[in-house]
């Protein structure tokens, strides 16, 4: 499966809409919205992640397997599906849901960058397939999504935005 995306901020996410709670507040503080992303992950309701750039078209391949593409960097961590499907989604969808009652992830432009998935908790990794600094091309793939069902109840526990200091 490939999905396309337009970010603008150099974030991107897998969201369970379905658990993902998006309001903080209408004047929130950057560390507050971080400290709720680093919340959602670690209840499973969400995987965010810095791209390296400060954004650009991304193109994204789901995989069921990691492939033998060389990558920049990876990280794996765990998801929660409980709607039977996941949304990605990008920092400014994010920070609008953030803001305001009334917006929800998917956001309707983003409506159909949904990945359908049976419910429960899966590992999940993310590969970028490109160095940002040196390899941007718009018609590569630029990262690799893997899904796989695990049978633990366990949470990782994360403390920040992978990829972003």
């Amino acid at each position: 499966m490939n999905l396309k995306i337009i970010d603008n901020d150099g974030f991107l996410a897998l969201v369970d809409s379905n658990k993902y709670k998006s309001f903080i507040t209408e004047d929130w503080e950057f560390e507050q919205l971080t400290s709720h992303f680093i919340e959602q992950s670690n209840k499973g309701h969400m995987v965010i992640w810095r791209t390296g750039d400060e954004g650009d078209k991304w193109n994204i391949r789901i995989e069921k397997e990691k492939t033998c593409k060389d990558c920049f960097r990876e990280f794996e961590t765990k998801i929660n599906v409980t709607d039977g499907q996941l949304f990605l989604t990008e920092y400014a969808d994010l920070t609008m849901s953030a803001s305001y009652h009334n917006s929800k992830i998917p956001s309707k432009h983003n409506s159909d960058l949904n990945i359908q998935l049976d419910n429960g908790l899966y590992n999940v990794i993310i590969r970028q397939l490109f160095n940002p600094d040196i390899d941007y091309s718009e018609t590569k793939v630029h990262f690799e999504i893997v899904f796989r069902k695990t049978e633990t109840n366990k949470m990782d526990n994360i403390n920040k935005i992978m990829w972003f200091n």
